[in-house]
């Protein structure tokens, strides 16, 4: 698959790729903290900074089925698509999601899921999205995967973690056409150093598609863009790195998220040329 030349990819009429734009995307923490109303200002506060778009995190079914046994949720989340933290279970459920879409909607916010299974797909296919998100845990599920391909829609491959081989038989089945390729680290705790920053550009040149970033820190995130050309950045948001629940600490404030959205307007990207991403 090497050698192939890198092209972007249209999601709501926006070409991702496209050399001097790097668009942010503020990844919405798995926990609303006992209120509900938490991941509506997280949609405000990506609004307000300037974000593309929110990207909702996902935990396998399990989780989800496990705390529905246990009460914890007075409505049953979507398959796929709950939203939970160990200390407090699943917390988005179908209300949720409706008023989470909404909410962006009047903002002029893009949002889009991340699926763990078809019926999750299935879910959010209700909501016209502009595209998936896939994480890393579904990189080896073929079904899933070719469900995503039938809807016709962008998908975003997160591949942290994840061998060249994984991947090649993940692109094989979703194609190149419509596939961004997200790289990440999978430990919370490794350090900058350890982030091989440099596989952005070897995901680049193995598959021909754009490749974004997905980090945990303002730093990474900037280098990543700045340095190696990724064509979007997706960050986790809070209101507090000190609130309750395991995902607020490496979430970025609003300050911080407003900070890496003016830092990354109109960047000198060192992506292929424009021409390249001709329609």
């Amino acid at each position: 698959m090497s050698g192939m030349s890198t092209r972007g990819v249209r999601i709501d009429g926006t070409w991702i790729g496209q050399p001097g734009h790097c668009p942010v995307v503020a990844k919405v923490a798995n926990t609303h903290c006992g209120r509900p109303a938490f991941t509506l200002e997280l949609v405000a506060v990506a609004a307000q900074a300037g974000c593309a778009a929110v990207s909702i995190d996902d935990h396998a079914s399990e989780p989800c089925a496990e705390a529905e046994r246990s009460g914890r949720q007075t409505e049953p989340p979507v398959s796929g698509l709950c939203q939970s933290d160990p200390e407090r279970g699943p917390e988005l459920g179908v209300s949720e999601y409706v008023d989470l879409d909404i909410a962006a909607r009047e903002r002029g916010l893009v949002w889009f899921a991340s699926c763990a299974d078809p019926a999750a797909v299935d879910f959010i296919e209700l909501f016209d999205p502009p595209c998936y998100r896939l994480g890393p845990q579904s990189v080896a599920d073929a079904a899933l995967l070719r469900h995503v391909r039938a809807q016709g829609r962008p998908v975003l491959l997160s591949t942290e973690g994840c061998s060249f081989e994984q991947i090649d038989r993940a692109v094989a089945i979703l194609g190149t056409e419509q596939l961004i390729l997200l790289h990440g680290q999978p430990d919370e705790h490794a350090g900058r150093s350890e982030l091989s920053l440099r596989r952005l550009t070897a995901l680049e040149r193995r598959y021909g598609v754009p490749v974004g970033y997905s980090g945990r820190d303002l730093e990474s995130a900037r280098i990543a863009a700045l340095d190696y050309g990724a064509c979007l950045v997706e960050v986790p948001v809070t209101l507090d790195q000190t609130a309750s629940g395991t995902s607020q600490a490496h979430g970025l404030e609003p300050g911080e998220l407003s900070q890496l959205v003016r830092e990354l307007e109109g960047i000198e990207s060192v992506a292929l040329p424009s021409e390249a991403f001709a329609a």
